[in-house]
């Protein structure tokens, strides 16, 4: 049987306090990734450990591929720093525009 993709809620702090013996739970054994929120905006993100151990392992490749790719373009490391926080700013916004999915 496939593994259903994990699902990625958006929930307060304050939810978090109330039933975080649920929320392990589901992280366990359902896959679900929590972005945490404090006054409106994320803080910090609960996910299950092999998703955090992939990330971990994966990531001196992607600053390796990106400091290869700044080498290779005419950017200065202002312009290329300017470039990832545009990015940075697109994906959060594409996140935040998704689905209602929202706990308070």
């Amino acid at each position: 049987m496939a593994k259903l993709p994990a699902t990625e809620k958006i929930i307060s702090a304050r939810h978090v306090q109330r039933c975080w013996s649920r929320l392990l739970h589901n992280v366990a054994a359902k896959g679900t990734t929590y972005i945490v929120t404090k006054k409106g905006e994320p803080v910090a993100a609960v996910v299950p450990m092999t998703d955090y151990k992939q990330w971990k392992e994966n990531r001196p490749t992607l600053f390796d591929s990106m400091h290869m790719a700044q080498q290779r373009s005419s950017l200065t490391s202002q312009q290329g720093e300017a470039l990832a926080q545009e990015a940075v700013e697109v994906v959060r916004a594409e996140d935040t525009n998704g689905s209602s999915r929202q706990h308070k």
